[in-house]
């Protein structure tokens, strides 16, 4: 085993799958010598097959993706669980400053800051779902951080012009119930500053995203990569028990051949226990 050198999960995923059977169990020479002549050897195949299936499978997997890649390419639950406990300590946040910010002011009372930020938390967390639903499309990008934004950034556009409008006619609607009027600046300018603060609220939540999916995929990489050379291990084990065999089964016609001329009631023994471990032949035999 030591002269093989090691390989990773994308070097594994790259390999066809005839190389895959070589790493899994090299071919042998007493093998290929056997199998010509079509002798009674069992040769390991079905270890050999099911190695390569192994090795091919954790490979795929490994290759994150997480998937278009596969689930398995995004966070699991306890990330998720942070994420969203992230998400509304940050508005709880929004709310708190914004009350604090006019506490002292008497045109503005207690509840209005509240149903300012508590509209502007509602519109966004529907636009935030959209878009996480995207999350494991997106995540094939993780390489390369610039692509992975921009699939974001590209629904940037359209976000300002559904959640500006949406976020308005919420507090309008609720100050029409209330019997009052919201007074608010001119669409020339709510418009620029709103996409402004939409602009840095996205780029701090993708950051975090990016923070979160990026050791997600790590941790996704590394367990596979040490079940992929877990798996390595054994096939190649399974290689070395392959090629002990054969070095039997030639000894024991080597004693056959050599008894046939001296005892040839225990070479024909020896022939019979032969056809006795053919089946599963484990290289002893006994007379």
């Amino acid at each position: 085993m030591g002269g093989h050198r090691s390989h990773s999960a994308e070097d594994l995923l790259r390999l066809p799958k005839n190389e895959l059977s070589r790493l899994a169990a090299p071919e042998n020479p007493f093998t290929r010598h056997i199998d010509a002549r079509g002798l009674p050897l069992a040769t390991n195949q079905a270890h050999r097959a099911a190695a390569v299936t192994t090795i091919r499978r954790m490979a795929v997997s490994s290759h994150l993706i997480p998937a278009g890649i596969d689930d398995a390419g995004l966070p699991s639950a306890d990330p998720d669980r942070v994420l969203r406990w992230l998400w509304v300590m940050f508005w709880l946040l929004m709310i708190t400053v914004a009350v604090e910010d006019n506490r002292h002011n008497p045109s503005v009372r207690w509840w209005e800051p509240i149903w300012w930020e508590g509209s502007s938390a509602l519109v966004l967390t529907c636009w935030t779902v959209f878009l996480l639903r995207r999350r494991a499309r997106y995540a094939r990008h993780l390489r390369r951080p610039l692509v992975w934004l921009a699939c974001y950034l590209r629904w940037l556009p359209l976000i300002a012009v559904t959640c500006i409008p949406a976020i308005y006619a919420i507090r309008q609607g609720i100050y029409a119930a209330l019997g009052r009027t919201y007074q608010h600046p001119s669409w020339a300018f709510i418009f620029p500053y709103e996409s402004i603060k939409l602009t840095l609220y996205l780029g701090l939540w993708l950051g975090i995203l990016f923070g979160f999916d990026s050791y997600a995929q790590w941790q996704m990489q590394r367990q596979h990569l040490l079940a992929l050379q877990k798996a390595l291990a054994h096939a190649q084990l399974a290689r070395l028990q392959g090629q002990l065999r054969p070095h039997f089964f030639f000894n024991a016609l080597n004693t056959i051949s050599a008894l046939m001329h001296v005892d040839v009631a225990r070479a024909d023994r020896l022939v019979a226990g032969l056809g006795v471990n053919r089946p599963g032949f484990s290289g002893e035999l006994r007379v």
